[in-house]
């Protein structure tokens, strides 16, 4: 008989990992909050997370997708993170959080999950509906495991490590993020 497509057969799981150096970007945040402008992991989180995607050569599907920032069981959904300065996106994140919305089932070409675990490193987590990849992040003071989970009928394997790649680019070199 012939083979299935990859329609027909469902999503097909992968994944890729790598560790992140946290240690420039945790001064850089330091700095801001003792100047008076306190900005979180997640801040620079989805802003990498929006910057790579705009960045991925081949990603058509993805580039220019909503950013999702899983928080208590909730999914805060952000389309154009990547734009505008840090601060007006910082405050959409908390007021999203106040407002204890829940946009699991708003249109997001990844979902972030941080985990505060420095001795973590995630080996496997499904991708969520609606969506074409999963991150998470294990964050300690100074490096990160991040996993990237993705539906290779969606996002091709080349994108995804792309994608992972300048990542972990915006988070080693955070001056890039106010660029």
């Amino acid at each position: 008989p012939p083979l299935a497509t990859s329609a027909a057969i469902g999503p097909q799981a992968s994944a890729l990992g790598l560790t992140i150096g946290l240690a420039k970007l945790r001064e850089v945040l330091d700095a801001f909050g003792q100047a008076g402008m306190p900005f979180a992991l997640e801040d620079a989180v989805l802003r990498a997370a929006g910057n790579a995607l705009r960045d991925v050569p081949g990603a058509d599907g993805l580039v220019g997708g909503a950013v999702a920032l899983e928080h208590e069981r909730r999914q805060l959904v952000f389309a154009d993170i990547s734009k505008g300065s840090l601060g007006p996106a910082r405050s959409r994140r908390l007021a999203a959080i106040e407002g204890g919305h829940d946009q699991s089932a708003e249109p997001a070409a990844v979902s972030i999950r941080l985990i505060a675990a420095a001795d973590i490193r995630p080996i496997m987590l499904p991708v969520l509906p609606g969506r074409a990849m999963r991150l998470v992040l294990s964050a300690g003071a100074s490096s990160g495991e991040a996993l990237l989970a993705f539906d290779e009928t969606q996002v091709d394997i080349d994108a995804a490590a792309e994608f992972l790649s300048r990542f972990r680019a915006y988070l080693e070199v955070p001056l890039r993020l106010l660029a």
